[in-house]
């Protein structure tokens, strides 16, 4: 194949090579992708493209007919071309062992971010928060950039991004020195600082090649392959990222897991009991516990501080002693439990506010909705009710 009859256009056929400074354009290598043991043997080969272009420079100087100048550029084509090619395959590859990574995060992340896995509730309550400050960050951190950023904007994105993962996971650790979440802290961070960086590495070495190839042919033709392969290797990396998310995402609760098992909606006020650790809402609870002394509470307040579920209703038993008229238990393992067993889970609460605050809303638009129906519909019945009276007076009259 002759490589320079690809690139070459009806416009450029006496055009003459010009001795280009690259030096002028290229940005030196990145230290984290030099040191990096995935991407240090997987650089553009800058020397050896600038080399190549200065031998065929020196070549077209020593022919006197400028009609070959195209000719001469096969060499250069053909090795710029096989950089680009090496570059997009090994990120292929790695994107690729990423997914494999991704992969065996989410069975991790399982095993302890759900009840059925893990029994210990904080402990789940913790990795759910922790997911969704990482899906905030994830949000904060990848955000859609112009195309064609200079390598310095790049550069400058990644150590920031660098710098603020490395203090959170340094605050994790001493926050939490004993924990089981600490390990999967670390790899949900690692991973997150991997996927960047095989972004910053498709970005600076394609825009690399870009500037040591464009500068020196202004192709269309090469123009179009090279953005060939820079739009595949973003969407590879944008695929990534979501994966990640996705994986992530799978381990939050759902709108059924934070749902109260007595009223079948979201949990309001949520109320955990000590013995089996189920959660309802804490009117539900104290209805389900003693329906009077719940409607007993919504008409007035108190002046003192009241357990969260509460009973007043006493009985005289066979010694002729007052004891409490309810022995409730558990509305789904039947497990009894006293007033005192119960405790406003706080956490639950904020993390319900913050992660389905768009159906609570939803829900206080629904309930207004009803009321107003209702309201109409009982306005309508007045009226009705007002004119059957009316005729039926005439009548009489």
């Amino acid at each position: 194949m002759t490589w320079y009859r690809i690139f070459r256009t009806n416009s450029s056929k006496k055009s003459k090579l010009s001795v280009v400074e690259f030096d002028q354009h290229i940005e030196p290598i990145p230290t984290c992708l030099k040191q990096s043991p995935v991407y240090q043997h997987h650089l553009v080969q800058i020397h050896s493209i600038v080399q190549t272009y200065v031998n065929l420079v020196t070549m077209k100087k020593r022919r006197r007919q400028s009609s070959q100048d195209w000719s001469l550029m096969e060499t250069f084509i053909k090795l710029w071309y096989s950089e680009l090619e090496r570059i997009y395959r090994h990120a292929s590859g790695v994107a690729v062992m990423l997914k494999g990574q991704i992969n065996e995060l989410c069975t991790g992340l399982y095993s302890i971010s759900f009840p059925s896995r893990n029994r210990d509730k904080k402990l789940v309550h913790e990795v759910r928060q922790f997911i969704s400050n990482c899906l905030k960050d994830l949000d904060h951190s990848f955000n859609k950039r112009r195309s064609l950023p200079t390598p310095k904007s790049i550069h400058s994105h990644f150590q920031t991004f660098h710098y603020t993962l490395e203090n959170r996971m340094q605050a994790i650790r001493n926050e939490k020195q004993n924990s089981p979440l600490v390990k999967y802290m670390n790899r949900v961070y690692q991973l997150e600082q991997d996927i960047f960086l095989h972004h910053y590495y498709i970005e600076s070495q394609l825009k690399l090649l870009w500037d040591l190839g464009h500068i020196a042919l202004r192709s269309p033709l090469l123009a179009t392959y090279w953005n060939q392969k820079y739009e595949t290797s973003q969407q590879m990396s944008q695929d990534l990222l979501n994966e990640l998310k996705t994986a992530l995402e799978q381990q939050l609760p759902c709108q059924r897991d934070v749902m109260c098992a007595i009223c079948l909606s979201i949990l309001h006020e949520p109320v955990t009991l000590k013995g089996c650790h189920h959660t309802f809402c804490k009117d539900c609870l104290q209805q389900h516990y003693c329906y009077q002394c719940s409607a007993k509470k919504k008409k007035g307040f108190l002046l003192v501080k009241a357990p969260l579920i509460g009973c007043s209703c006493f009985i005289l038993d066979e010694h002729g002693q007052l004891v409490p008229a309810h022995h409730q238990s558990c509305p789904l393992c039947r497990q009894s439990f006293k007033p005192e067993d119960c405790e406003l889970n706080v956490d639950l609460e904020k993390f319900i506010l913050e992660r389905f605050k768009q159906d609570l809303e939803d829900r206080k638009r629904g309930k207004k909705q009803i009321l107003l129906n209702l309201l109409y519909y009982y306005s309508f019945l007045q009226k009705d009710k007002e004119q059957k009276r009316e005729g039926f007076n005439e009548i009489c009259i």
